[in-house]
């Protein structure tokens, strides 16, 4: 509706009204959609405020502490924790814990390490070791002046096996070493066996009376030129004890003029090895007698 010439309205208000409460509907809505919005976008900021403080927790949880692990991978040490005068586990180590380093039953500080018996790492406040964890260096074994044998002895022969049923005497030279004759880890035609046809008895603690007898399998054999000789990598490393110890080394000069030597072995019983220990010495020979019985060959 118009308004006419007399002055006379018509219903064009009553559109009006109705348009304008469109429009305050639409604005509403506007306004509405807009307050979500920014509802949304507050609780994502929001969100994203507390995922960034929590992973700034874990990490900062993280940097305030020291790595233990460094402490566990050596079957060389021992470690012991304190924190003040009270001794505490050496796991989840906070800053201010000190970790003791002393050495493993056969094993001993180096000669470098000035103060053996006080060898400490601290825990610092960035959660860093304020020193390097050491390792220990395995004690050698020696000859023992014993009246009855036994595998304290030689703690360092051990027995060589593979599947042909062929049993060698070896020599402990490290924690995971071993020596033998390279003849022994070879079949008929000179070829190395596979090194998991090849395994080392070792000589166990002393349980009632009887020496138990360890078997552990070989990862690797490397046999190099034409000396007659076989390293054995173990699969596993040694936990030395009374029984198992690497081999002293010496020089030269030191050998030739020894005059005493000794062969050491266990007795078999039905192809197994026994619990009996034998010592058996053996004479001596001149260099020149020696390479002359031996036609110039080496060992």
């Amino acid at each position: 509706m118009t308004c006419t010439s007399e002055g006379r309205s018509t219903t064009l208000p009553s559109v009006a009204i109705g348009c304008r409460q469109i429009v305050t509907a639409l604005n509403y809505l506007i306004n509405y959609f807009l307050f979500l919005i920014i509802t949304m976008l507050r609780l994502i900021l929001l969100t994203a405020i507390f995922l960034s403080l929590a992973i700034y927790e874990i990490r900062c949880q993280e940097n305030e502490h020291c790595d233990e692990r460094i402490l566990h991978t050596s079957k060389s040490t021992v470690v012991q924790c304190r924190r003040g005068y009270k001794s505490v586990d050496c796991n989840n180590i906070v800053p201010g814990t000190i970790a003791k380093v002393s050495c493993a039953h056969g094993y001993k500080m180096a000669d470098t390490i000035s103060d053996s018996g006080l060898y400490e790492m601290t825990c610092t406040s960035e959660g860093r070791w304020d020193k390097n964890k050491i390792n220990c260096q395995p004690v050698c074994g020696r000859q023992m002046s014993l009246s009855i044998p036994s595998a304290s002895n030689a703690p360092w022969h051990v027995g060589v096996k593979t599947d042909v049923n062929q049993t060698c005497g070896g020599t402990i030279v490290s924690p995971k070493s071993v020596i033998t004759a390279k003849n022994c880890v070879q079949d008929e035609d000179g070829i190395p066996l596979d090194a998991n046809k090849v395994s080392v008895a070792i000589t166990g603690n002393l349980n009632n009376g009887t020496i138990h007898i360890l078997t552990v399998n070989v990862s690797e054999i490397i046999v190099e030129g034409d000396i007659d000789v076989a390293l054995l990598k173990l699969s596993e490393i040694l936990t030395l004890s009374m029984n198992t110890k690497p081999i002293c080394f010496t020089n030269a000069e030191a050998i030739t003029k020894s005059d005493r030597a000794f062969l050491h072995s266990w007795t078999e019983n039905e192809n197994k090895c026994g619990d009996i220990f034998n010592k058996i010495e053996l004479q001596v020979l001149p260099n020149a007698e020696c390479s002359a019985n031996l036609d110039q060959t080496h060992i």
